[in-house]
This record gives structure tokens, C-alpha cells and sequence, in this order.
């Protein structure tokens, strides 16, 4: 999941006032178990609004200064939007969604293949094969955050859910698509950076890691279907749905004012 955020609080007039003890360390208490991995609420909004600082201090040594845009993209924001959108209320979403069994697939390839470079004599894919059930809960997790963030923002002009196949297959008409819904001005400029960027950087150029079975790992497409069944019905079936338009040629755009 991405988010887009666009700062006026570099402007004096705007400037976001905060206490000096607002910025509070994290909680001492322990968190509930389901949340020990990644924290709580209250501790991820800190985060957040220390990340909300930084980025208004870099916008100063960017072009454009308090009218830049940053572009920040992991897909663990998915659990964290109430924490995310309390200090970034203006943030404009960017939801891929994908069939689960390919997202549990290439997950857990992943996962697999990282963790055996840590480990001598093979043992770190015997590690990362245990992982993967923690690695399973995590995407089920994210599955039904997404699905939640899609409820609260449907028709919210701040989100933009776009089919994985699709983003890959028609670029440059997502990113129209994208430019105008979050109502930012295209430019020739914007456009020729986009395609140069995708002219050098094709997907999997460094490779890519060795697709493990499903089964291997305890898994069947039946559970997946099943623990998936709310993401596919809310999420995945309505992108679907929607009918592709042939609208991917690069060509030109206006500047909007």
C-alpha cells in the first residue's frame, strides 16, 4: 500500500503546533499478545508523527519545498491507517490488490529464500519454513486491514484501488487515472520520468527467488479461499469486474494549472 502526502505546515501561517512533551516514548506496558510484533496504536501514531516531522524537515531541501509530495510505499501501513491518517489526515491512498494465492506464493518464496542466506548448510530454509505459518498470519491480518480501510474510505476521493495484473499491464493509464482522481497535475515532465524509469527497471531484472509450493508449507487453495474470502469478495472481485481499456499508450499530456 502506498500513501501520498503533501505538506503545507512548512508555511508559518499553517504550521502545525505541537506541545514539546506530545512527542511521547513508547508506552512502557507491554502490548497485547496479537500486537506484540509490530506494537500498538498509541506507539505507532509516535512513529508516525516523528516520520511526519522528518519528512517536513526534508521538504526543505526539496524543489518545490512545502508544496513537494512524498511517496511512501509498505504494505505493513495497511495495519496501522487510523494510527497513519490521524497524522496525515490529507494522505492520498494507493491499494493494489491481487489474488491471495499468488500473494501467499510470492510471500513466502520470499521469506524462504531471504532467511536461507543467514544460515549455514541449508538450515535457514528449514527456518523460514517454519516462519511461514507467522508469515501466513501476518497476510491474513493485512488481508482484513485492507478490507476495514476499504469500508471506511469507499468513495473517499482519497483512495485509489488498482488490480496488481492491471498496475503492470497499463501503467501509464493507472497512473493518469491515479494523477487525476487525487487531482495533481500531470505534466510532460511527470510522464517522461515514469516511463524512463520503467524502461530501466522491468520486473524480476535481478532475478527472482524459486516459487515453493503452497503444500509445502501446510497450505491448501481451499484454506487460502476461505481465509481470503472477504478480501476477494470486497477487494479483488469488484477490480475484476471493472473492464480494461486499451489506454496504456505513453503519448502526452497537458499541463493542468
Amino acid at each position: 500500500m502506498h500513501f501520498i502526502i503533501r505538506y503545507f505546515s512548512l508555511n508559518k501561517k499553517k504550521r502545525i503546533k505541537t506541545k514539546r512533551n506530545e512527542m511521547k516514548p513508547y508506552p512502557k506496558t507491554e502490548p497485547p499478545p496479537s500486537q506484540q510484533a509490530h506494537g500498538n496504536v498509541t506507539s505507532k501514531r509516535a512513529v508516525f508523527r516523528y516520520l511526519r516531522r522528518y519528512l517536513q524537515l526534508m521538504s526543505t531541501t526539496r524543489r518545490g519545498g512545502a508544496q513537494s509530495r512524498w511517496v511512501l510505499k509498505s504494505h505493513y501501513n495497511a495495519l496501522w491507517t487510523d494510527a497513519l491518517l490521524a497524522e496525515f489526515p490529507d494522505a492520498k491512498i494507493i491499494m493494489t490488490v491481487r489474488d491471495p494465492l499468488q500473494v501467499v506464493q510470492s510471500y513466502l518464496s520470499f521469506s524462504i529464500a531471504s532467511l536461507s542466506f543467514v544460515a549455514k548448510e541449508g538450515s535457514g530454509e528449514d527456518m523460514a519454513r517454519v516462519h511461514a505459518a507467522a508469515s501466513y498470519r501476518y497476510l491474513c491480518t493485512n488481508a482484513r486491514a485492507l478490507v476495514a480501510l476499504q469500508r471506511k474510505l469507499k468513495g473517499s476521493s482519497n483512495l485509489y484501488v488498482v488490480q496488481y495484473e492491471r498496475l503492470l499491464a497499463e501503467p501509464f493509464a493507472c497512473m493518469r487515472e491515479i494523477y487525476e482522481k487525487f487531482e495533481i497535475p500531470l505534466t510532460d515532465e511527470a510522464l517522461a520520468h515514469a516511463q524512463r524509469y520503467i524502461k530501466g527497471n522491468k520486473q524480476h531484472s535481478h532475478g527472482r527467488p524459486t516459487k515453493v509450493a503452497i503444500s509445502e508449507v501446510g497450505l491448501s487453495r481451499e484454506q487460502i479461499e476461505d481465509d481470503f474470502r472477504e478480501y476477494n469478495a470486497e477487494l479483488l472481485s469488484q477490480q475484476q469486474s471493472r473492464s480494461a481499456s486499451p489506454r496504456n499508450a505513453p503519448g502526452k499530456v497537458g499541463k493542468h494549472a
